[in-house]
């Protein structure tokens, strides 16, 4: 009989333990996906590249162990945070493309300008021999 009460105490223990480790698992989800997208500003490349292998982590190791233990609300709750989380991702790097594509643009105008500027010149002490 105390044999009983024991096995039901360790399995009472250990499903408490998986809620609450699947329960971590989403919170830290969640609290990633939040910080990424209150400072996407700040962020650097590496900064970027640390929070992906950390997502990575999570969505192609631990959501497929906490899977079976979620409900259908968590599991869309998931589903909807790796989803943010890779929109901004992709808007944190076409910001980065834009600004490169306008850095590139600006010197681009400026060489240019240098250029005409030079000309002019050349073309100026052309005409006054």
């Amino acid at each position: 009989m105390i044999y009983q009460y024991l096995y039901i105490f360790f399995l009472i223990l250990s499903l408490n333990s998986c809620v609450s480790k699947k329960d971590k698992f989403i919170s830290k989800l969640d609290t990633t996906v939040e910080y990424v997208s209150q400072n996407q500003q700040s962020l650097t490349s590496e900064m970027l590249e640390g929070y992906n292998s950390r997502i990575n982590e999570l969505r192609e190791n631990q959501f497929s162990i906490y899977r079976s233990k979620m409900t259908i609300e968590e599991i869309n709750k998931v589903n909807l945070l790796f989803g943010r989380y890779d929109a901004l991702v992709i808007q944190i790097e076409l910001g980065e493309f834009i600004n490169d594509l306008k850095d590139g643009f600006d010197q681009g105008v400026n060489d240019l300008k240098d250029g005409l500027d030079q000309g002019v010149n050349m073309v100026n002490e052309l005409l006054s021999e």
